[in-house]
């Protein structure tokens, strides 16, 4: 069944008020959201950051990079241009308990995971070690006791956390 409108010529006259208030609501709640998201990231910093303030400061645009002193111990230049993601998964990562080392352009990660350090190395290798093993995305598959064939490997993250969660065998290709 095919069924057509036509509108009014008046592009007001087909537009209600509770659409109107839809649209408001929902842009408010966005800057609610927005505010939400940059508490809980100042909050963040002033836990794990002992110079927060330069955090503060480089999130604000005022400074162009800054060397943010971790509470333990780790030390990491962050520059504005860049920051926000690898900021915010560190300071994620150490709020979970996870004992993280990466190198200054995060292109290496080190941690721990099921009793193994494990290391990789690749382009946003904190992100993607992040979202497999601290966020665990891939835990409702339960590989234990299967053959697991990863396509597209990237930096083998994935065929690693399937190996560490009870895989029989995995196979993994990265073109």
């Amino acid at each position: 069944m095919l069924v057509i409108m036509s509108f009014q010529d008046e592009p007001f006259n087909n537009v209600g008020a509770s659409d109107f208030l839809s649209i408001f609501i929902g842009r408010y709640l966005c800057y609610i959201r927005t505010l939400v998201n940059y508490s809980s990231y100042a909050l963040l910093c002033v836990l794990h950051i002992r110079n927060f303030h330069d955090a503060a400061v480089l999130m604000l645009g005022a400074k162009g990079e800054a060397r943010l002193k971790f509470r333990d111990g780790t030390e990491f230049t962050f520059r504005k241009a860049s920051f926000r993601r690898p900021l915010y998964l560190l300071l994620m990562a150490k709020q979970k308990g996870y004992d993280v080392v990466a190198s200054q352009d995060f292109s290496s990660v080190e941690f721990s995971y099921a009793g193994k350090r494990i290391h990789l190395r690749g382009p946003d290798s904190l992100g993607l070690v992040y979202d497999v093993f601290f966020e665990e995305e891939y835990s409702a598959l339960r590989p234990s006791g299967r053959w697991v064939v990863d396509i597209g490997a990237n930096i083998g993250d994935t065929a690693i956390y399937f190996a560490l969660n009870g895989a029989e065998k995995v196979v993994a290709f990265e073109p």
